[in-house]
């Protein structure tokens, strides 16, 4: 299981530390999607810098473990927000809800694969 999570860490990681770059930079059609949701344009910058921050804990993450844990929480938030976003917020058909289920999932694997860090990070042994 644990080369199973390294290897959706990575996909995660190498997907949003970019993802995060061009919610800030209007590239594709993230800049639209925020209007459609009809979120103020700081809230994009914010979800830009969770997902950057994510991407990147996820990728240094490989040497350090809790770090992976961290950021996987965090893009676990974000994800939960892009699904609340396109099923209530953006009234979206369910295919749109597939990429974020999708990230969850994976990051789920990830939580699950560093298991023992976060008994850690919640003061365990």
């Amino acid at each position: 299981m644990f080369l199973i999570g390294l290897i959706a860490q990575i996909i995660l990681g190498l997907f949003f530390t970019p993802e995060g770059v061009i919610k800030w930079t209007h590239i594709g059609p993230s800049a639209a999607r925020f209007e459609h949701f009809r979120y103020p344009r700081w809230f994009r910058y914010l979800t830009g810098v969770c997902e950057l921050l994510a991407g990147i804990g996820l990728l240094i993450g490989l040497w350090f473990p809790l770090l992976a844990v961290l950021a996987t929480l965090l893009l676990c938030i974000v994800m939960i927000g892009a699904l609340y976003s396109h099923a209530i917020r953006g009234k979206d058909p369910l295919s749109d809800l597939l990429p974020a289920t999708v990230f969850l999932i994976l990051a789920c694997i990830v939580l699950v694969a560093h298991g023992g860090y976060i008994v850690t990070l919640l003061g365990g042994r």
